[in-house]
Protein backbone atom coordinates (compact mmCIF):
# COMPACT_ATOMS: atom_id res chain seq x y z
CA UNK A 1 0.00 0.00 0.00
CA UNK A 2 1.45 3.52 -0.87
CA UNK A 3 2.00 6.21 1.37
CA UNK A 4 -1.02 8.36 0.49
CA UNK A 5 -3.28 5.02 1.51
CA UNK A 6 -1.81 4.64 4.15
CA UNK A 7 -2.94 7.50 5.68
CA UNK A 8 -6.60 7.65 4.82
CA UNK A 9 -7.05 4.24 5.85
CA UNK A 10 -5.14 4.69 9.03
CA UNK A 11 -7.64 7.66 9.75
CA UNK A 12 -10.46 5.12 8.55
CA UNK A 13 -9.85 2.57 10.61
CA UNK A 14 -8.93 4.82 13.89
CA UNK A 15 -12.50 5.66 13.34
CA UNK A 16 -13.78 1.89 13.60
CA UNK A 17 -11.25 0.54 16.55
CA UNK A 18 -12.65 3.65 18.61
CA UNK A 19 -16.11 2.46 18.76
CA UNK A 20 -14.16 -1.06 20.08
CA UNK A 21 -14.04 -0.80 24.03
CA UNK A 22 -18.21 0.62 23.45
CA UNK A 23 -19.36 -2.37 22.02
CA UNK A 24 -16.97 -4.24 24.50
CA UNK A 25 -18.63 -2.51 27.40
CA UNK A 26 -22.16 -3.54 26.52
CA UNK A 27 -21.07 -6.78 26.42
CA UNK A 28 -19.81 -7.29 30.04
CA UNK A 29 -22.51 -9.59 31.26
CA UNK A 30 -21.59 -12.41 28.20
CA UNK A 31 -19.32 -15.29 27.69
CA UNK A 32 -16.12 -14.39 25.74
CA UNK A 33 -16.67 -15.79 21.60
CA UNK A 34 -14.22 -17.82 20.26
CA UNK A 35 -10.97 -16.26 18.89
CA UNK A 36 -11.69 -14.97 15.26
CA UNK A 37 -9.24 -17.03 12.99
CA UNK A 38 -8.57 -16.34 9.01
CA UNK A 39 -10.77 -19.81 8.37
CA UNK A 40 -13.69 -17.91 9.91
CA UNK A 41 -12.99 -15.46 7.99
CA UNK A 42 -12.76 -17.16 4.68
CA UNK A 43 -13.84 -20.16 4.88
CA UNK A 44 -13.61 -21.97 1.55
CA UNK A 45 -10.47 -20.55 -0.45
CA UNK A 46 -10.79 -18.58 -3.85
CA UNK A 47 -14.84 -18.09 -3.21
CA UNK A 48 -15.95 -14.67 -2.45
CA UNK A 49 -17.40 -13.82 1.31
CA UNK A 50 -21.15 -12.47 0.96
CA UNK A 51 -20.81 -9.93 4.30
CA UNK A 52 -23.09 -10.25 7.16
CA UNK A 53 -24.91 -7.38 8.51
CA UNK A 54 -23.48 -7.12 12.55
CA UNK A 55 -26.45 -8.68 14.73
CA UNK A 56 -28.08 -5.52 16.57
CA UNK A 57 -27.02 -7.05 20.55
CA UNK A 58 -23.76 -9.10 20.66
CA UNK A 59 -24.16 -12.90 21.18
CA UNK A 60 -21.10 -12.79 23.20
CA UNK A 61 -18.02 -10.11 24.18
CA UNK A 62 -14.81 -10.35 22.00
CA UNK A 63 -12.33 -12.54 23.03
CA UNK A 64 -9.36 -10.91 24.74
CA UNK A 65 -5.87 -12.14 25.49
CA UNK A 66 -4.20 -9.75 28.06
CA UNK A 67 -1.57 -7.77 27.04
CA UNK A 68 0.45 -4.52 27.23
CA UNK A 69 -0.63 -3.04 23.87
CA UNK A 70 3.01 -3.03 22.31
CA UNK A 71 3.73 0.28 21.50
CA UNK A 72 5.08 2.92 23.45
CA UNK A 73 4.26 6.07 22.05
CA UNK A 74 1.50 7.63 19.56
CA UNK A 75 -0.08 5.07 17.51
CA UNK A 76 -2.92 3.89 15.40
CA UNK A 77 -4.26 0.48 15.32
CA UNK A 78 -5.67 -0.65 12.28
CA UNK A 79 -7.85 -3.21 11.86
CA UNK A 80 -6.72 -5.10 8.17
CA UNK A 81 -7.03 -8.71 10.07
CA UNK A 82 -7.49 -10.96 7.12
CA UNK A 83 -7.11 -8.15 4.08
CA UNK A 84 -5.38 -9.51 0.69
CA UNK A 85 -1.85 -8.96 0.99
CA UNK A 86 -0.78 -9.96 -2.39
CA UNK A 87 -1.07 -13.78 -2.42
CA UNK A 88 -1.67 -14.13 0.73
CA UNK A 89 -4.30 -13.23 3.79
CA UNK A 90 -2.91 -10.43 6.61
CA UNK A 91 -2.72 -12.58 10.30
CA UNK A 92 -2.53 -9.71 12.64
CA UNK A 93 -2.94 -5.75 12.76
CA UNK A 94 -0.45 -3.13 11.73
CA UNK A 95 0.11 -0.38 14.17
CA UNK A 96 0.87 2.57 12.44
CA UNK A 97 3.86 4.79 14.52
CA UNK A 98 6.78 7.23 13.48
CA UNK A 99 10.20 4.84 13.39
CA UNK A 100 11.97 4.66 16.31
CA UNK A 101 8.89 4.49 18.19
CA UNK A 102 9.48 2.04 20.87
CA UNK A 103 8.11 -1.72 20.95
CA UNK A 104 7.63 -3.48 24.62
CA UNK A 105 6.83 -7.19 24.84
CA UNK A 106 3.16 -7.48 25.07
CA UNK A 107 3.27 -10.59 27.83
CA UNK A 108 6.05 -12.26 29.26
CA UNK A 109 7.92 -15.46 27.87
CA UNK A 110 11.01 -16.58 26.19
CA UNK A 111 12.08 -15.24 22.41
CA UNK A 112 11.12 -18.29 20.11
CA UNK A 113 11.84 -16.88 17.00
CA UNK A 114 14.32 -13.59 15.52
CA UNK A 115 14.59 -12.89 11.89
CA UNK A 116 18.58 -13.50 10.83
CA UNK A 117 18.24 -11.06 8.34
CA UNK A 118 16.33 -8.40 10.67
CA UNK A 119 14.06 -7.48 12.18
CA UNK A 120 11.56 -9.25 13.30
CA UNK A 121 10.74 -11.74 16.39
CA UNK A 122 8.23 -13.81 18.27
CA UNK A 123 7.53 -14.43 21.97
CA UNK A 124 6.25 -17.61 23.25
CA UNK A 125 4.42 -17.34 26.47
CA UNK A 126 3.77 -19.41 29.35
CA UNK A 127 0.38 -20.72 28.23
CA UNK A 128 1.82 -21.63 24.94
CA UNK A 129 0.61 -18.80 22.84
CA UNK A 130 2.66 -16.48 20.75
CA UNK A 131 3.03 -13.06 19.92
CA UNK A 132 4.85 -12.02 17.20
CA UNK A 133 6.49 -8.02 15.90
CA UNK A 134 7.34 -7.49 12.56
CA UNK A 135 8.80 -4.98 10.26
CA UNK A 136 11.11 -3.44 13.25
CA UNK A 137 13.75 -0.43 12.41
CA UNK A 138 16.50 -1.96 10.27
CA UNK A 139 17.56 1.60 9.04
CA UNK A 140 20.67 3.81 10.97
CA UNK A 141 19.13 7.57 12.87
CA UNK A 142 17.60 9.67 10.58
CA UNK A 143 17.80 7.59 7.11
CA UNK A 144 16.20 4.81 5.01
CA UNK A 145 20.05 3.18 4.39
CA UNK A 146 18.74 -0.52 5.63
CA UNK A 147 21.90 -0.91 7.58
CA UNK A 148 20.62 -0.77 11.53
CA UNK A 149 19.38 -3.15 13.57
CA UNK A 150 16.10 -2.91 15.16
CA UNK A 151 15.95 -5.60 17.82
CA UNK A 152 16.92 -4.42 21.34
CA UNK A 153 20.77 -5.33 21.86
CA UNK A 154 20.91 -8.30 24.58
CA UNK A 155 17.61 -10.33 23.23
CA UNK A 156 18.74 -13.54 21.69
CA UNK A 157 16.61 -17.43 21.01
CA UNK A 158 15.36 -18.49 24.17
CA UNK A 159 16.19 -15.12 26.25
CA UNK A 160 13.44 -14.49 28.93
CA UNK A 161 11.44 -10.96 28.15
CA UNK A 162 8.72 -9.72 30.80
CA UNK A 163 5.56 -7.56 29.45
CA UNK A 164 6.17 -4.04 28.69
CA UNK A 165 10.25 -4.86 28.49
CA UNK A 166 11.48 -3.06 25.43
CA UNK A 167 12.12 -5.28 22.60
CA UNK A 168 12.74 -2.91 19.10
CA UNK A 169 11.85 0.01 17.66
CA UNK A 170 9.02 0.61 15.36
CA UNK A 171 10.28 0.86 11.02
CA UNK A 172 9.67 -0.30 7.53
CA UNK A 173 11.89 -3.60 7.30
CA UNK A 174 11.30 -6.89 5.21
CA UNK A 175 8.34 -6.24 2.52
CA UNK A 176 7.18 -2.89 3.93
CA UNK A 177 10.01 -0.66 2.47
CA UNK A 178 7.53 1.07 0.60
CA UNK A 179 5.11 2.19 2.66
CA UNK A 180 4.84 4.39 6.08
CA UNK A 181 6.66 2.59 9.17
CA UNK A 182 4.23 0.47 11.28
CA UNK A 183 4.20 -2.30 13.41
CA UNK A 184 3.10 -5.71 12.20
CA UNK A 185 1.58 -7.72 15.29
CA UNK A 186 0.25 -10.89 15.43
CA UNK A 187 -1.13 -13.15 18.19
CA UNK A 188 -1.31 -16.76 17.54
CA UNK A 189 -2.62 -19.99 19.74
CA UNK A 190 -0.49 -22.79 20.88
CA UNK A 191 -1.35 -24.58 17.89
CA UNK A 192 0.42 -21.36 15.61
CA UNK A 193 -2.79 -20.42 14.40
CA UNK A 194 -3.20 -16.49 13.92
CA UNK A 195 -6.11 -14.79 15.73
CA UNK A 196 -7.76 -11.51 14.95
CA UNK A 197 -5.76 -9.22 17.39
CA UNK A 198 -8.05 -6.05 17.21
CA UNK A 199 -10.33 -6.60 20.65
CA UNK A 200 -7.22 -7.21 22.43
CA UNK A 201 -5.43 -4.28 21.17
CA UNK A 202 -8.04 -1.89 21.51
CA UNK A 203 -8.37 -3.89 25.18
CA UNK A 204 -4.57 -3.34 25.88
CA UNK A 205 -4.61 0.36 24.84
CA UNK A 206 -7.54 1.63 26.90
CA UNK A 207 -5.87 0.18 30.10
CA UNK A 208 -4.20 2.59 32.01
CA UNK A 209 -0.47 2.86 32.61
CA UNK A 210 -0.29 0.17 29.72
CA UNK A 211 2.26 2.39 27.97
CA UNK A 212 5.89 1.72 29.36
CA UNK A 213 8.53 4.67 28.52
CA UNK A 214 9.23 6.95 25.71
CA UNK A 215 12.55 6.84 24.46
CA UNK A 216 14.66 3.85 23.98
CA UNK A 217 15.38 3.23 27.78
CA UNK A 218 13.46 4.26 30.37
CA UNK A 219 16.41 6.21 32.10
CA UNK A 220 17.58 8.34 29.60
CA UNK A 221 15.08 10.65 28.42
CA UNK A 222 15.69 13.44 30.90
CA UNK A 223 19.61 12.86 29.71
CA UNK A 224 21.54 15.44 27.96
CA UNK A 225 23.05 12.64 26.09
CA UNK A 226 19.47 11.38 25.21
CA UNK A 227 20.05 12.13 21.63
CA UNK A 228 23.25 10.44 21.53
CA UNK A 229 21.85 7.04 23.12
CA UNK A 230 18.96 7.00 21.00
CA UNK A 231 21.00 7.06 18.05
CA UNK A 232 23.50 4.51 19.16
CA UNK A 233 20.81 1.93 20.04
CA UNK A 234 19.32 2.48 16.85
CA UNK A 235 21.96 1.01 15.49
CA UNK A 236 23.19 -1.73 17.76
CA UNK A 237 26.11 -0.14 19.41
CA UNK A 238 24.57 0.05 23.00
CA UNK A 239 22.89 -2.25 25.55
CA UNK A 240 21.63 -1.98 28.88
CA UNK A 241 23.01 -1.91 32.09
CA UNK A 242 22.91 -4.47 34.63
CA UNK A 243 20.84 -7.07 32.50
CA UNK A 244 17.52 -4.52 32.63
CA UNK A 245 16.46 -4.04 29.05
CA UNK A 246 15.06 -0.71 29.77
CA UNK A 247 17.89 0.86 31.56
CA UNK A 248 21.07 2.77 29.92
CA UNK A 249 22.47 4.05 33.19
CA UNK A 250 24.03 7.20 31.57
CA UNK A 251 25.56 8.46 34.91
CA UNK A 252 27.57 5.79 35.89
CA UNK A 253 31.11 5.19 35.00
CA UNK A 254 31.85 3.49 31.65
CA UNK A 255 33.80 0.35 31.85
CA UNK A 256 36.80 -0.71 29.83
CA UNK A 257 35.19 -3.75 28.81
CA UNK A 258 32.08 -1.53 27.42
CA UNK A 259 34.60 0.66 25.84
CA UNK A 260 36.07 -1.81 23.48
CA UNK A 261 33.04 -3.51 22.76
CA UNK A 262 31.99 -0.54 21.45
CA UNK A 263 35.13 0.24 19.68
CA UNK A 264 35.07 -3.23 18.08
CA UNK A 265 31.66 -2.81 16.65
CA UNK A 266 32.85 0.21 14.85
CA UNK A 267 36.13 -0.61 13.90
CA UNK A 268 36.41 -4.77 13.67
CA UNK A 269 39.45 -4.38 16.39
CA UNK A 270 39.48 -6.56 18.88
CA UNK A 271 40.96 -4.77 21.98
CA UNK A 272 40.81 -7.69 23.96
CA UNK A 273 42.91 -10.56 22.19
CA UNK A 274 46.06 -8.25 20.95
CA UNK A 275 48.06 -10.49 19.22
CA UNK A 276 51.74 -8.70 18.95
CA UNK A 277 53.06 -11.05 16.14
CA UNK A 278 50.72 -8.90 13.86
CA UNK A 279 52.59 -6.00 14.87
CA UNK A 280 55.87 -5.39 12.86
CA UNK A 281 58.66 -5.01 15.27
CA UNK A 282 59.80 -1.27 16.05
CA UNK A 283 59.03 1.79 17.71
CA UNK A 284 55.41 0.97 17.54
CA UNK A 285 55.47 -2.73 19.05
CA UNK A 286 57.91 -1.30 22.22
CA UNK A 287 55.37 1.64 22.63
CA UNK A 288 52.59 -1.33 22.86
CA UNK A 289 54.32 -3.34 25.11
CA UNK A 290 55.07 -0.53 27.39
CA UNK A 291 51.91 0.20 28.03
CA UNK A 292 50.74 -3.43 28.16
CA UNK A 293 53.60 -4.09 30.42
CA UNK A 294 54.61 -7.07 29.02
CA UNK A 295 58.15 -7.59 29.16
CA UNK A 296 59.80 -9.56 25.58
CA UNK A 297 60.97 -12.64 27.60
CA UNK A 298 57.95 -13.34 28.74
CA UNK A 299 55.74 -12.74 25.75
CA UNK A 300 52.57 -14.69 25.60
CA UNK A 301 51.06 -15.29 22.10
CA UNK A 302 47.95 -13.02 22.81
CA UNK A 303 47.03 -10.87 24.97
CA UNK A 304 44.64 -7.92 26.27
CA UNK A 305 46.16 -4.47 24.93
CA UNK A 306 45.41 -3.49 28.82
CA UNK A 307 44.03 -4.99 31.59
CA UNK A 308 41.71 -2.37 32.39
CA UNK A 309 40.13 -2.86 29.00
CA UNK A 310 38.78 -5.90 29.38
CA UNK A 311 37.49 -5.49 32.67
CA UNK A 312 34.35 -3.75 34.45
CA UNK A 313 36.77 -1.62 35.62
CA UNK A 314 36.13 2.04 35.61
CA UNK A 315 37.65 3.92 32.65
CA UNK A 316 39.15 7.28 33.01
CA UNK A 317 39.68 10.46 29.97
CA UNK A 318 43.45 9.17 30.65
CA UNK A 319 42.76 4.93 29.32
CA UNK A 320 40.79 6.61 26.97
CA UNK A 321 42.99 8.55 25.48
CA UNK A 322 45.85 5.24 25.78
CA UNK A 323 43.24 3.35 23.80
CA UNK A 324 42.65 5.31 21.04
CA UNK A 325 46.20 6.27 20.57
CA UNK A 326 46.73 2.26 20.52
CA UNK A 327 44.15 1.69 17.73
CA UNK A 328 46.08 2.43 14.26
CA UNK A 329 48.95 0.71 15.94
CA UNK A 330 46.55 -2.35 15.72
CA UNK A 331 44.85 -2.05 12.72
CA UNK A 332 45.49 -4.34 10.32
CA UNK A 333 43.94 -5.55 7.06
CA UNK A 334 40.15 -6.07 8.74
CA UNK A 335 37.57 -4.31 6.79
CA UNK A 336 36.22 -1.26 8.57
CA UNK A 337 32.23 -1.56 9.42
CA UNK A 338 31.60 1.96 9.83
CA UNK A 339 34.49 4.05 8.91
CA UNK A 340 38.77 3.40 9.20
CA UNK A 341 39.88 3.21 12.69
CA UNK A 342 41.95 6.43 11.99
CA UNK A 343 38.88 8.60 11.13
CA UNK A 344 37.58 7.06 14.22
CA UNK A 345 40.24 7.30 16.84
CA UNK A 346 40.88 10.78 15.36
CA UNK A 347 37.49 11.78 16.03
CA UNK A 348 37.39 10.55 19.86
CA UNK A 349 40.82 11.95 20.51
CA UNK A 350 39.46 15.58 19.70
CA UNK A 351 36.87 15.35 21.91
CA UNK A 352 39.29 13.13 24.60
CA UNK A 353 42.44 15.45 24.58
CA UNK A 354 42.13 18.04 21.48
CA UNK A 355 40.83 21.32 20.65
CA UNK A 356 37.39 20.04 20.81
CA UNK A 357 37.09 17.97 23.79
CA UNK A 358 33.54 16.76 25.05
CA UNK A 359 32.61 20.65 26.28
CA UNK A 360 33.25 23.37 23.67
CA UNK A 361 32.53 25.24 26.67
CA UNK A 362 34.52 23.61 29.47
CA UNK A 363 37.56 22.55 31.09
CA UNK A 364 39.30 19.08 29.41
CA UNK A 365 37.55 16.27 30.85
CA UNK A 366 39.37 14.50 34.25
CA UNK A 367 38.35 11.33 35.98
CA UNK A 368 35.94 8.38 34.95
CA UNK A 369 34.09 8.49 31.94
CA UNK A 370 30.06 8.11 31.98
CA UNK A 371 27.95 6.03 29.41
CA UNK A 372 26.73 9.05 29.00
CA UNK A 373 29.63 10.67 27.50
CA UNK A 374 30.92 8.07 25.97
CA UNK A 375 27.77 7.49 24.26
CA UNK A 376 28.02 11.15 23.10
CA UNK A 377 31.38 11.27 22.05
CA UNK A 378 31.12 8.12 19.97
CA UNK A 379 28.10 9.86 18.26
CA UNK A 380 29.96 12.87 17.86
CA UNK A 381 32.96 10.85 15.97
CA UNK A 382 30.49 9.06 13.82
CA UNK A 383 29.27 12.52 13.19
CA UNK A 384 25.48 11.13 13.75
CA UNK A 385 24.63 14.04 16.53
CA UNK A 386 25.90 17.60 17.09
CA UNK A 387 27.32 18.51 20.32
CA UNK A 388 24.85 19.50 23.09
CA UNK A 389 24.50 22.81 24.66
CA UNK A 390 27.22 23.45 27.10
CA UNK A 391 24.55 23.67 29.62
CA UNK A 392 23.58 20.38 29.60
CA UNK A 393 26.88 19.03 29.94
CA UNK A 394 28.31 20.78 33.16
Amino acid sequence: MNRAGWSVLSVLIALVVSTGPAVAQEAEGLSACPPTTLDDLFPVVNEPVELQEAPTEPACRPFVYPLVYPVSGPSIPIASFGADREGHRHGGNDIAAAAMTPVVAGASGRISWIDDECCSLAIRHDDGWTTWYIHLNNDTFGTDDGLGWGIAPGLEIDGIVQKGDLIGWVGDSGNAEDSQPHLHFEIRTPQDISIDPAASLASARDRPGSEGFSGPFADDDSSPFGNAISTLTSIGLLQACEGNPTSFCPDRPATGAQTAAIIARITDLDMTDVRLARIPEGPWQDALMRAMGIRRDSLAPSACALARFCSDTPITFGDLGTMLRLLPVLADSKTDTLMTVDEFAVGMLEQVEGTDPLRSCAARRTGVVTGGQLAEMVARALGMVGPPPCDQIE
